[in-house]
């Protein structure tokens, strides 16, 4: 008798050789079956079947390839405890000199003039294994600095008074505008405008925010991204947030029928109202995991930072009565629900 992952690697031989497009038409050729359900169906369902059973141990078979499961259980940290800068953090880090030096290159790119420097502070968050130096000037510029590359990811520019600037730009403008800053801050043609919008801080705020993302199959990817946040009227760049994490770009072996499939019996005890997917690019988060393993207080979730595309399944439950609407992040490519959100 063939064991579990024998039988399993065995289907998708059958899978594989009637999938050939070759074999297939050799096989139908030979009029073995006439009905509408065909063998190369049958290996299609049965395969179907072992990849939505295996979910559940986080592994899916695809050809000869096996994939791993990813998810791991979260470690619990104390984050005020943790966030304490060490001498060890410092040490692991570029020298505050350093910060001081690419401060003033970054404001130079920029077009600013050289300021003096004010204040360096290191900053740690702990949850997400991020450390920066913020340097502030006395002009009120305020920029953050990755403290292992000394890469830019925010920059402020308190000498920009948008309050006191009229708003005049529509739309259409303001993308143009966005498009020629952008290209002030990075050559890079490989990301793309996704999104701009108005300002909502008041309803007479000057201030817009353009979005720059690298796509990957189609998605935008929020994780390469760059965002900054203008006044149109006087084209200048009020923030800069440079988003810039490890993608993994993992292949897409669930499809999103099987993907809603997990999550409806993840809810099986639940009314489901309302279903629905987007494919998207998302980070491994505790949420999910949270509801049944609460916190202490002072107590945070520290996940692996594995950034992945997801089948993003959205539901609308009803509880008490009550609607909610729960986001369900499902792996695309190994099946298990690896994060989510809630809109309450």
């Amino acid at each position: 008798m063939l064991s579990d992952k024998d039988f399993r690697d065995e289907v998708w031989k059958k899978y594989e050789f009637y999938s050939n497009n070759k074999n297939k038409q050799k096989f139908f050729k030979g009029n073995l079956y006439k009905r509408e359900t065909n063998i190369y169906d049958i290996a299609r369902m049965v395969a179907t079947f072992i990849i939505v059973s295996t979910l559940g141990v986080g592994i899916v078979y695809a050809g000869t390839i096996i994939y791993n499961n990813i998810w791991k259980t979260p470690t619990v940290i104390d984050y005020q405890q943790e966030k304490q800068v060490t001498e060890n953090d410092i040490n692991n880090s570029i020298t505050e000199e350093k910060a001081k030096e690419k401060s003033n290159e970054i404001l130079e790119n920029l077009g600013k003039e050289k300021d003096e420097i004010k204040n360096v502070e290191f900053i740690k968050f702990p949850d997400e294994d991020k450390s920066y130096w913020r340097v502030t000037t006395t002009k009120k510029y305020e920029i953050q600095i990755d403290s292992q590359k000394g890469d830019l990811v925010s920059f402020y520019d308190g000498t920009i008074d948008d309050t006191k600037i009229k708003a005049t730009a529509n739309e259409a403008l303001a993308k143009e505008i966005a498009t020629q800053l952008y290209g002030t801050i990075t050559e890079n043609k490989e990301y793309e405008l996704k999104d701009i919008q108005k300002s909502v801080i008041t309803s007479d705020s000057c201030l817009w925010q353009a979005d720059f993302c690298k796509k990957y199959d189609g998605i935008y990817n929020d994780y390469q991204c760059i965002r900054i946040t203008f006044v149109p009227e006087i084209k200048q760049i009020k923030m800069i947030n440079i988003f810039d994490e490890k993608f993994e770009n993992n292949p897409i072996v669930v499809t999103e029928d099987e993907a809603i499939e997990i999550v409806k019996n993840k809810l099986q005890n639940y009314e489901i109202v309302d279903i629905s997917s987007e494919l998207k690019i998302e980070k491994m988060n505790p949420y999910v995991y949270m509801q049944d393993n609460p916190l202490k207080e002072n107590e945070v979730y520290k996940t692996d930072r594995l950034i992945r595309k997801v089948w993003s399944i959205n539901c609308i439950i009803n509880i008490n009565n009550i609607r909610q609407q729960e986001k369900y992040y499902v792996d695309v490519t190994t099946g298990e629900i690896i994060g989510g959100d809630s809109i309450k």
